[in-house]
């Protein structure tokens, strides 16, 4: 009897045995399972991440607005983008825009397009994916408004078709950073990319939600690099904020205001800029007040040393009283203080930076700064 026991218990044992056994198994299986499950659901969060959750921001627009947004969504990289506006009369400088970016490693760009020519003269090449139509609302300001022969040129600085393309900026900068949801470099066309600057202001000291290029110049006697007196609507980065709606806000109405001047958007623009960076005026930023107190500003300076605008840079370029002071490479090189066509080209080319057809491979920087 008690072996008759003992082997049922036994049997009883090993049957608890294997139960058990293929129950673990199956909870394994269950737990893998479930891993499996939430390594999915980490990838698509890790997408939405990356691709900066384009539903939430273009899936309630229609048509030409959610084409245009899908778009830059599409372009962007980290949602930022580098930006411009520009029309056929202004093929060439956009052009050698558009190669100083590509050569750069900056892919993430685009520019939106103020007439249907420029995007035909592109058609069927890389530069055709980089052309954004504007988004209905701007569009219809400018058909509102638009001389049709006036932007068949180029639009010289203060015609009356490059005031009505200047006006459009606030508007357009705007729906970007706040429709689209993405930090905008907007720079105009007679800029010159010459390594990514995107990587030089993530690497800034201090972290704003608006960094202006500073317009103007140094006298020769003076030894600060960079004194404020006036920011420049041709190059500024922007990230969506509050301080940026504001601003945005203020000064697409600005321009539009009668009794603004026939370029009404520099002034418009700073006008709604001073009352951030108005304690600067006149100030150098590398005076320590300066530096300690645009530590708690919304608003902040892009270097100018590595945006130089034109005055600065032919300075720099021709060895005078600013180079000794600068030891480091320019990021982007405004061709400002220039007027015509013509002779923004020609200044270019005396920079060795005028290179409209050569998208890829190295081209020579003409300074080695020590």
């Amino acid at each position: 009897v008690r072996v008759r026991q003992t082997q049922r218990e036994r049997d009883r044992e090993r049957v608890g045995k294997r139960e058990r056994e293929r129950g673990g198994g199956e909870g394994e299986e269950m737990k893998e399972e479930m891993r499996f499950g939430l390594v999915l659901v980490l990838l698509f969060l890790g997408w939405e991440i990356a691709n900066g959750d384009q539903s939430s921001h273009c899936g309630a627009m229609q048509g030409d607005a959610a084409k245009s947004c899908r778009s830059l969504r599409s372009l962007a990289h980290h949602r930022q983008i580098l930006l411009s506006i520009s029309n056929v009369g202004n093929l060439e400088l956009w052009k050698n825009w558009a190669m100083g970016a590509k050569r750069s490693g900056v892919d993430n760009f685009a520019t939106f397009a103020v007439d249907e020519e420029i995007v035909t003269h592109v058609e069927g090449t890389w530069l055709e994916d980089h052309l954004i139509r504007l988004p209905p609302h701007v569009n219809e300001r400018l058909q509102e408004k638009l001389d049709k022969d006036a932007l068949e040129s180029f639009s010289d600085f203060k015609t009356g078709a490059y005031t009505l393309m200047m006006k459009l900026v606030p508007e357009m900068i705007r729906w970007v950073v706040e429709d689209v949801g993405l930090s905008v470099l907007y720079t105009d066309t007679d800029v010159v990319v010459l390594s990514n600057p995107f990587d030089a202001i993530r690497n800034l000291p201090t972290e704003h939600d608006w960094y202006v290029s500073i317009d103007g110049t140094e006298k020769k006697k003076e030894e600060t690099r960079c004194t404020y007196r006036r920011a420049c609507g041709g190059l500024m980065y922007i990230t969506p904020s509050p301080t940026a709606s504001t601003i945005l806000a203020d000064w697409n109405s600005g321009v539009w205001k009668k009794s603004q001047k026939a370029n009404g958007n520099q002034p418009a623009y700073n006008k709604a800029i001073d009352r951030y960076v108005n304690f600067f005026m006149r100030k150098s930023l590398y005076d320590e007040t300066v530096v300690k107190k645009l530590r708690s500003s919304r608003v902040g300076f892009l270097p100018c040393e590595l945006f130089p605008n034109g005055n600065r840079f032919n300075e720099l370029f021709s060895g005078d009283w600013w180079r000794p002071l600068v030891n480091t490479r320019p990021v982007m090189v405004h061709n400002n203080w220039i007027i015509g066509k013509e002779n923004k080209i020609a200044t270019f080319k005396r920079w060795n930076l005028w290179y409209p057809d050569i998208p890829e491979g190295e081209v020579d920087f003409p300074l080695h700064l020590d």
